[in-house]
């Protein structure tokens, strides 16, 4: 019986057989009336091994001769054993990522949902020619300390005015173009209320999950906090020029605390959460003071204590920076550049808003020739 008429009996006989077996076992049929069709007309070693040959170029199956002959019946079988193995290996080949806040870290995590925002052409061509994580760092709006000339540090007790409530609702506009894949917000209400409004005025959560993170905190000012600065200045004024950028290693409160130092020492520890949420790609949103912002712009640069007020953010104002995936980064303690643990050394960065400004390209020992070009930007906000 011919081959194509044992299929249409397996066919007819049953309905339920797979098409994809019967088929199978009319491939592994068809072979073996092959071969014994073969073996019947060529009884001869020579017109053997030629019939051989001439199946194996017409059909692209192994040689029938010698061992070689049972190869013609399995190779079928093999076949679709291949093919299972490549669909299993093009299911598993993909990793699943589940970043998590590191145990210890005081952080609080919140899930929604945020649908997926198009870029437009020019922005989808810039994200695709920076190779890296990409942070965000957004300072808070305006607050009724900030009108009146007042310390806020790490209190609680200021709010947004109605400009900051604007200038709030404005960043939003400029976020609403960029794909954002994870948030990190200071725990305190002028930095929440920022992130709340910008989201309000879009319409929609700017990521599927917002991390409140205690180290992003503004700087811890002591006995200074609420205070006037017109005030500290009288009181204190060779540390006040200290605090405004004379020497800010060296600024050290009566209470024997070392502020910018403290402060250089958490925003590496913010790095190193940071950097455990981050793949290359992605974006990470971070809503935060202008102290901190500070720091983390500028422990990412490999630069010291010595820049603060060097790189100063406005309300609202935001940079961004490029850090290479996997890669260590330089990390500033005083006036040395170091390899620091778990940390990432930034790739560029530029002044996003509200003045934005020519992307920065340096390594670790031509950043403090960039920082003096850009400062300048930022003094202009």
């Amino acid at each position: 019986m011919h081959s194509t008429a044992v299929f249409s009996v397996l066919r007819d006989k049953q309905p339920r057989l797979r098409r994809s077996s019967v088929a199978r076992y009319s491939l592994c049929l068809h072979s073996v009336f092959m071969f014994l069709s073969t073996h019947h007309a060529n009884s001869s070693p020579q017109s053997h091994q030629s019939c051989a040959e001439t199946g194996s170029a017409d059909r692209g199956n192994p040689a029938l001769s010698g061992d070689n002959k049972l190869a013609f019946l399995t190779w079928p079988n093999q076949f679709f054993q291949q093919r299972s193995s490549n669909k299993a290996s093009q299911m598993f080949s993909a990793p699943v990522r589940t970043p998590q806040p590191k145990q210890g870290r005081a952080c609080t995590r919140y899930h929604h949902e945020a649908p997926a925002t198009v870029l437009s052409g020019a922005m989808q061509d810039e994200w695709r020619s920076a190779a890296g994580h990409r942070f965000l760092i957004l300072r808070h709006g305006k607050t009724n300390y900030n009108a009146e000339g007042r310390i806020q540090g790490s209190t609680d007790f200021s709010r947004l005015t109605e400009e900051g409530e604007a200038q709030a609702s404005s960043v939003g506009g400029i976020l609403s173009e960029i794909h954002i894949d994870s948030v990190f917000v200071s725990p305190l209400t002028r930095a929440r209320r920022t992130l709340e409004l910008a989201e309000a005025g879009l319409g929609r959560n700017l990521s599927g999950s917002t991390i409140v993170l205690d180290d992003l905190r503004e700087v811890d000012l002591y006995e200074w906090e609420g205070m006037l600065k017109k005030e500290i200045k009288e009181m204190y004024p060779d540390i006040y020029s200290l605090w405004r950028g004379e020497n800010p290693r060296q600024f050290k409160l009566d209470s024997g605390k070392y502020p910018i130092r403290d402060l250089w020492k958490r925003a590496s520890n913010v790095w190193d959460v940071l950097r455990r949420d981050a793949t290359n790609g992605k974006t990470t949103l971070i809503v935060a003071h202008n102290g901190i912002n500070q720091a983390l712009l500028c422990t990412t640069l490999g630069l010291s204590e010595e820049f603060f007020r060097k790189l100063e953010f406005p309300n609202c104002g935001i940079a961004e920076v490029i850090i290479p995936h996997g890669e260590p980064i330089a990390v500033a303690s005083h006036s040395k550049l170091t390899l620091g643990a778990g940390q990432s050394k930034a790739k560029q960065w530029r002044w996003l808003y509200p003045t934005p400004s020519e992307w920065s390209y340096h390594d670790m020992y031509s950043a403090e020739e960039d920082v003096e070009e850009t400062s300048k930007t930022s003094a202009s906000m």
